[in-house]
């Protein structure tokens, strides 16, 4: 059955419920959910309904509508939600840059909303999906119920990617702060392998047995001095040959 009308019209409201399709007594309803990320996140019901006469679109928002059928008008308004998920891959893009450069609280929160975004883009993909397929088993509008379901499993994949962009995103971060604590404890061995010959040194030097030859020196405390001295140098310049510093 293809449901045509030259009248559609459009009116500002917020529908209840979620996707789904119904045909009753020659009227049909399908509820849709558009999505928008300006400032924030937000999920907008859009309900088309249609009596055979007239058709009617209800959301919260101002839209655009064309088509002179129930499907055609689904999939236009579908369509920005591909203007969407290129936005989300752009940012999704960011946070892996991001997540190669630095770790913080943060960022890991900024990751979190990402991945609770995706996931519910996907429950209602999902749902929208079902709602297309019960509109297309009733014959209703096929042609274009057909291309909404089309978009809506290319979305769905869509997201999946972007799912994945998140947890590599996490995966980054993981792997910059190990790199991080792995920087921080090479520093804290070379300092602690450093200070391990002067404190035999000094050990030796502070055991008080009677005949040390360096006690009584003159130049002992001098000569202490230098010879823990001359032993970091030479080990630090080990380390920088070996390439640990």
């Amino acid at each position: 059955m293809q449901a045509e009308s030259s009248d559609v019209k459009f009116v500002e409201g917020r529908p209840q419920g979620s996707p789904h399709f119904s045909e009753e007594s020659g009227k049909m309803e399908l509820l849709l959910r558009l999505h928008t990320l300006d400032e924030r996140f937000q999920s907008h019901p859009v309900l088309i309904q249609w009596d055979g006469e007239e058709m009617e679109v209800i959301a919260p928002i101002p839209l655009e509508v064309r088509g002179a059928t129930p499907g055609e008008i689904a999939w236009n308004l579908l369509q920005s939600e591909m203007d969407l998920l290129n936005a989300l891959e752009v940012r999704v893009d960011g946070l892996q840059n991001r997540a190669i450069m630095s770790y913080s609280q943060d960022l890991v929160r900024e990751v979190l909303a990402y991945r609770a975004m995706l996931l519910q883009l996907n429950r209602d993909y999902m749902a929208m999906r079902n709602a297309l397929e019960a509109m297309y088993d009733a014959g209703v509008d096929k042609k274009n119920a057909r291309r909404c379901i089309r978009d809506l499993n290319e979305m769905m994949e869509s997201v999946a990617f972007l799912r994945e962009g998140t947890a590599t995103a996490v995966q980054l971060m993981q792997n910059t702060l190990a790199a991080k604590m792995n920087e921080v404890m090479k520093v804290l061995t070379i300092i602690a392998t450093l200070m391990m010959p002067l404190t035999l040194i000094t050990g030796i030097y502070g055991m008080n047995f009677r005949y040390m030859p360096e006690i009584y020196w003159e130049y002992g405390y001098a000569y202490s001095l230098l010879l823990m001295l001359s032993v970091a140098i030479v080990m630090l310049v080990y380390f920088r040959k070996k390439g640990l510093l």
